[in-house]
């Protein structure tokens, strides 16, 4: 319980840190929300050393777009893991609940059995309810073979769990990072604006090795962890499903 709340804080505080990091700097707080110099060039852009002395204000402009872009799919991609995960824990849940359930029937009708037999009395008595010998031995049998055909679904739960977790840690500290590296830009841009001549050239060009090399340092964000298939439940009999309604 303690891990999933700390887990649950850094979500959280994932969340304000992709909020500050949308709204901050003047390029996009949203996708297709651009001002005027950072709609001039595409994304995609590759900047040479000439079209960055002739527009250095747009170029720092457009990198600034760039990392906007960037926290915004990160953002997207973060929401949709915190949703997959919660869709997944509840399922989780709900299973850990009916094996409990299970398991429990179980142990119940064992213990029936020993009263039983140690009383030398049949049939066996349960919940108000009398079992012959051949139905105690069978619903034992069931409770057993519902654990075990479902124990693949619980490993692959616990799997998804972790790879989802795992996945929202890394876009969280990408998120983090975008946002610090966003105010630097915000920074860099002023101090752009006071330089003139080689000076200001020099810069923009070690601006330029930097803001790639940071693009690199960033995690991928594949989707599979989202398209992943679980194994559904196997479902119990009619007389197991009896026994705990």
């Amino acid at each position: 319980m303690g891990n999933a709340m700390q887990f649950l804080a850094r979500m959280c505080l994932a969340a304000a840190i992709a909020a500050v990091a949308l709204g901050c700097g003047s390029g996009k707080t949203d996708r297709g929300k651009t001002d005027k110099n950072a709609r001039k060039y595409p994304l995609d852009k590759v900047w040479t050393s000439d079209e960055i002395a002739a527009d250095p204000e747009g170029y720092m402009v457009w990198a600034g777009a760039r990392i906007d872009d960037q926290v915004y799919e990160r953002t997207r991609r973060f929401h949709a893991v915190q949703n997959h995960l919660q869709k997944i824990r509840e399922r989780q849940e709900t299973l850990k609940t009916r094996l409990g359930q299970f398991r429990n029937v179980q142990m119940r009708m064992e213990q029936a059995v020993r009263r039983a037999e140690d009383e030398d009395r049949w049939p066996a008595s349960m919940g108000g309810k009398q079992f012959t010998r051949d139905e105690v031995r069978d619903i034992v049998r069931q409770a057993k073979q519902y654990v075990q055909d479902n124990q693949p679904l619980v490993d692959a739960y616990d799997k998804a769990v972790a790879r989802a977790e795992a996945a929202a840690e890394s876009l969280q500290r990408d998120l983090s990072r975008l946002a610090q590296y966003r105010e630097r830009l915000e920074l860099d841009l002023g101090n752009i604006r006071l330089k003139e001549g080689l000076d200001q050239v020099d810069l923009l060009r070690k601006k330029e090795q930097e803001i790639a090399s940071f693009t690199k340092t960033l995690g991928t964000m594949a989707d599979d962890s989202l398209g992943e298939s679980l194994p559904d439940e196997k479902q119990p009999t009619a007389v197991l499903n009896g026994l705990i309604q």
